[in-house]
């Protein structure tokens, strides 16, 4: 991978020499899920979920969201989604509202650099 791309991703909380690891070093693969990772519904469900003061929902979607976030070296956003399916898990859905914003900062981060021109 250029450096270029490598630093613009690093910049959007993506550690993506990492996650290439996990493709096998194919970088066309990474780039295919970091992608499909944009366009899964899970954050459009969370906000959702949030909303409807359904925790459970915000649980399932966020849990969901942190596994891909790892899968594809989305650190920050994994970083965030650590905390707050914990807090979920027990039910805590107000003490969570902050992170959904700090959420929504990362992924708007990630959106951003891997905008095609």
């Amino acid at each position: 991978m250029n450096d270029k791309i490598s630093e613009k991703l690093y910049l959007a909380g993506i550690s993506a020499g990492s996650a290439c690891k996990r493709f096998m070093g194919r970088e066309d693969l990474f780039f295919k899920y970091l992608d499909s990772f944009t366009r899964e519904p899970y954050f459009d469900l969370l906000v959702q979920a949030f909303q409807e003061n359904d925790c459970e929902k915000a649980f399932r979607a966020a849990h969901t969201l942190k596994g891909s976030a790892g899968f594809i070296g989305a650190d920050d956003m994994y970083a965030i989604l650590i905390e707050m399916t914990e807090g979920l898990r027990t039910g805590d859905l107000d003490g969570n509202r902050q992170r959904l914003r700090q959420l929504a900062f990362a992924r708007q981060k990630i959106l951003k650099a891997i905008k095609k021109p």
